[in-house]
């Protein structure tokens, strides 16, 4: 299991021999079992399908003829719902990808009293390079797990510049 207590600061993409110590929180071992239940419960509102004729199945049909205005689809009876399904029709050219309710629960995921405990489990499982690897995570060449860059890499405007900084961390 993995568990150093200090963590090397990147500045300008360069080692430095400045550490930082870890929490408490990121040394604790934690049980495989305990993160696949967090892996499972936080990403239990994810659409599992999409339907086949989604935004097909009302009746707005753009006229052809006319000016630009008259392009719109129009869409019979009204409400939040017909209307937001018509301005999806209008942008993805009447194939939309409409989630199946019956599929997706909107209201599930973490109860309320395990929210904090389980973000912790998350943040505590990719501490660990065995966790993120039996995860799929491909992190053979990295130096650390941990890796703490620089703030400045966050100002870079070209991604030039930030594949530059992967290629020398090899994260590309």
């Amino acid at each position: 299991m993995y568990s150093s207590s200090d963590i090397s600061v990147l500045r300008n993409v360069e080692s430095s021999d400045k550490g930082v110590t870890l929490p408490a929180l990121l040394k604790t071992p934690i049980g495989l079992d305990i993160a696949n239940f967090v892996h499972t419960t936080c990403t239990k509102t994810i659409a599992i399908c999409c339907q086949r004729l989604g935004g097909h199945q009302t009746s707005a049909e753009p006229c052809s003829a006319g000016r630009a205005g008259a392009q719109i689809p129009r869409v019979q009876s009204g409400g939040t719902h017909v209307l937001v399904r018509m301005i999806l029709e209008l942008c993805f050219l009447g194939a939309t990808c409409l989630y199946n309710h019956n599929l997706v629960g909107t209201t599930e995921g973490t109860q309320h009293s395990s929210d904090v405990p389980s973000v912790c489990s998350e943040l505590a499982t990719l501490a660990f390079p065995v966790l993120a690897m039996c995860k799929g995570d491909h992190i053979k060449d990295v130096p650390e797990l941990l890796l703490v860059v620089d703030v400045q890499v966050e100002g870079y405007k070209k991604m030039k510049e930030t594949v530059c900084v992967l290629r020398k961390l090899s994260l590309e």
